[in-house]
């Protein structure tokens, strides 16, 4: 295994430790208080499943690693982030819906 590869498995399970200690903490919390982590909770997974890819360059893998917590780093970083999926959102929409007038018309001989 390359040292590039062992970097990045390390920070993957560093991450992954912290990412269930924060879902013990958020079992112990009342059905209000879980609703509104549920943002937090989706979006730590995501950090995890690109971190789990290994598409980070070593040189990212070795800064991530020398902070404490690296998920929440990521995680706050994210939140002051000016970026919207929303657009995203919205053509996965509207491509669901073409093709679902695509089945239709299909359907009617069209």
């Amino acid at each position: 295994m390359t040292i590039e590869r062992e970097l990045k498995d390390i920070l993957y399970e560093r991450m992954s430790r912290e990412y269930d200690d924060f879902l013990t903490a958020l079992s112990a919390k009342s059905p209000d208080e879980i609703i509104r982590a549920s943002y937090e909770k989706v979006f730590k997974e995501d950090i995890l499943t690109v971190v789990e890819s290994r598409m980070i360059e070593p040189k990212y893998v070795k800064a991530l690693l020398r902070e404490n917590y690296p998920l929440e780093g990521c995680y706050q970083r994210w939140l002051d982030e000016d970026v919207s999926y929303m657009e995203d959102l919205r053509c996965c929409i509207e491509d669901h819906a073409k093709g679902m007038i695509r089945y239709t018309d299909k359907e009617r001989g069209r």
